[in-house]
């Protein structure tokens, strides 16, 4: 393939950017590279951008001259919808086959699973979906399967009633058989018998599970997977069919893997397996490895190709928040910060560290909002705080008395963080956002409860199978053109009184109009009704009540954002307060607490030739949690931790104050 030149990085800077001369060396570097390498970029660096520009760049030389396609997997839709939106409409050719832009999971259902489930069913499946599945799931009290008795089954509902409806297990590839796992891959499952009698007989148990099993492979029979039974499908696929490898690998020239550090471990051995030791595919994998912090797992599952190309400069972080994050790469990289106020003066704003006793734990994010007021103030933090004040902590969950989020916020709601996969009824659709509440995540959510009611109903498409929102949204565009109209201006309505806080009066408007989509496909509020309409409120509010805040906390009005580190990771905070909490054990003196385990990171010592695994997790935790504000980075330290293992930071990099 041609190398690229400078005239065409300077058409997608002309595109992406409006004038030219905006990439350095390390961003030409990558952008010029065609070969297969590893791309690690710091936080903030704009790494998705980067990639943006090389994808404008190939669109102008479609098609190939050898008529290859161009291969691009993200973790999530709303990274591919941002390529999408940036790009989409400068791309025509990239967007369309054989090219594929998708995500890991779209990916996988497209050239493995649905293939090989066709293959073996002799149709494709109903749906590939965890909420329908779970759906599904929830059914196992009322299926009779062949082969068992009544008191197997019994046996078999009891323990799944007692394991969460055993909504978790999952079938996982064995040596010879499929073995029924806790999440996929994970440990096989050993039926016990719940409370503290007598266990159930190693006879019992192996018929409880071979029950669970056999009703797990009649939801695949039918033709309801979750998302993991999407990879078992495709690793199935593979074991039998090894000439599919060969077969992606001549579709495929170019293949970018972004934010390869949020794969799963068997998301990242079938990227691997697929274009790994391809001699004539070039496999690009585009993330930050010391951002791996979703498997827990100490060790990423990401090992470095022999070509590593990197961004060190960070657009995001200040020179003196930059300085503290570089100490914190689990794998060592230097981290740039370039980062100014939004009139290219410098940010002068150094990390302070909040010491805190045991009775004044509660008092910190008071302390972390007085200290935003003043900058604000004097002028430090701009006004309005563009992207918003947030206070994080790795754990969550309460056990007195180690030291974790609510010991510092008592009020934190973690239902209000984590929505369920599928809501009971239909008023939680509008209230629990998994990503923020916004114009685009409301109406995601208003478009599922109504998913979820068309599928109660029984509403299928000509296929047979249920809709999706784009199926649904194409189906009555195309049919329906005047009820199209009417039901984006339903929509659209419905998420205004949303974002303004009268969530009564959208749900109202929701529950009105749900009956006229019904009557599209001849249906009427039956099966639905109970999650539709709920229990009906005692009275009527005279007016529209606020929607409460959930895990916010306010003090002299500064807003802070209470959650954990998992929850903002890629996000950009203008002010960031990381409280430090317990988790597992001390090993070798190395403590629990954020601060005595990487507080030799901290102060600049040397580093152990072997890190253990309890201390790679807390750095690559802290790692994210420091990299996400612009402007001011807060650390919550216990006074006694502080004093025994932080007492040599040097005052001209921090600022230390009590609480």
């Amino acid at each position: 393939m041609q190398p690229v030149t400078d005239a065409e990085i300077q058409y997608a800077e002309n595109i992406l950017f409006g004038r030219i001369g905006v990439f350095d060396r390390e961003r030409t570097a990558f952008i010029k590279e065609l070969q297969t390498c590893d791309l690690q970029a710091v936080p903030g660096s704009g790494k998705t951008t980067v990639l943006l520009a090389k994808l404008l760049i190939l669109e102008k030389r479609l098609p190939f001259p050898d008529h290859r396609a161009v291969l691009v997997i993200s973790h999530t839709n709303a990274a591919i919808d941002e390529i999408k939106e940036r790009i989409g409409q400068y791309c025509p050719k990239l967007f369309s086959p054989p090219h594929f832009i998708g995500t890991i999971q779209a990916f996988v259902d497209k050239f493995l699973a649905i293939p090989y489930y066709v293959h073996v069913y002799k149709r494709k499946p109903a749906r590939i979906d965890d909420e329908i599945f779970r759906e599904r799931a929830a059914k196992f009290p009322f299926s009779i399967l062949q082969g068992f008795n009544r008191p197997i089954q019994n046996n078999a509902i009891r323990y799944l009633r007692a394991n969460g409806e055993g909504l978790s297990f999952r079938l996982s590839p064995g040596t010879t058989l499929d073995v029924l796992t806790r999440d996929y891959k994970g440990n096989v499952i050993v039926p016990r018998k719940p409370g503290n009698g007598v266990d159930w007989t190693p006879q019992e148990k192996q018929d409880i599970y071979n029950w669970i099993v056999a009703f797990r492979n009649r939801l695949l029979s039918d033709g309801y997977l979750s998302f993991d039974d999407a990879y078992l499908m495709a690793e199935k696929y593979l074991t039998r069919f090894p000439g599919i490898i060969p077969i992606l690998q001549q579709r495929f020239a170019l293949v970018f893997v972004d934010e390869m550090q949020d794969m799963n471990p068997h998301q990242y051995h079938l990227l691997e397996t697929l274009f790994g030791a391809a001699a004539h595919c070039r496999f690009q994998r585009i993330g930050d490895n010391n951002q791996s912090i979703f498997d827990d797992g100490g060790a990423s599952v990401w090992i470095n190709r022999p070509l590593i190309l990197t961004i060190t400069g960070s657009h995001r972080l200040s020179p003196a928040i930059a300085a503290v994050v570089e100490r914190l790469a689990l794998v060592p990289i230097a981290v740039q910060g370039h980062g100014v106020n939004l009139d290219g003066s410098p940010i002068n704003i150094k990390p302070r560290i909040l010491r805190y006793q045991d009775t004044t734990a509660d008092q910190v994010l008071t302390a972390f909002a007085g200290y935003i007021e003043q900058l604000e103030q004097s002028g430090h933090i701009p006004d309005g705080a563009p992207d918003g004040y947030h206070a994080v902590c790795w754990v969550a969950q309460p056990d007195p008395p180690k030291m974790r989020l609510p010991n510092y916020y008592p009020a934190y709601n973690k239902a209000g963080t984590t929505p369920a996969v599928s809501h009971a009824n239909l008023e939680d659709y509008l209230t629990v956002f998994p990503d923020g509440r916004s114009m685009r995540t409301v109406n995601k959510n208003v478009l599922n409860g109504l998913l979820k009611v068309l599928r109660m109903e029984g509403v299928h498409d000509r296929a047979g199978r249920y809709y999706t929102k784009s199926s649904l949204l194409d189906y009555i565009k195309i049919t329906q053109s005047t009820q199209y109209d009417t039901m984006r201006r339903t929509l659209f309505t419905i998420c205004k009184s949303v974002m303004a806080g009268d969530t009564p009066g959208a749900l109202a408007a929701l529950r009105a109009y749900i009956p006229q989509l019904l009557q599209l496909f001849h249906k009427q509020v039956a099966t639905s009704a109970t999650f539709v309409n709920g229990t009906p409120p005692a009275a009527s509010p005279a007016s529209p009540l606020p929607v409460p805040a959930i895990n916010i906390f306010t003090a002299n009005n500064i807003n802070i954002q209470v959650g954990t580190v998992h929850s903002v990771k890629g996000q950009t905070h203008t002010a960031t307060l990381y409280l430090e909490s317990c988790y597992q054990r001390t090993v070798q003196g190395s403590g629990n607490h954020e601060s005595e385990r990487l507080s030799s990171y901290l102060l600049g010592q040397p580093r152990p030739a072997q890190i253990h695994p309890y201390t790679q997790q807390s750095l690559r935790m802290a790692y994210v949690g420091f990299s996400r504000p612009t402007h001011l980075l807060c650390f919550a330290v216990h006074r006694d931790r502080f004093t025994a293992r932080l007492a040599g930071l040097d005052p001209n990099v921090w600022d230390i104050v009590d609480v």
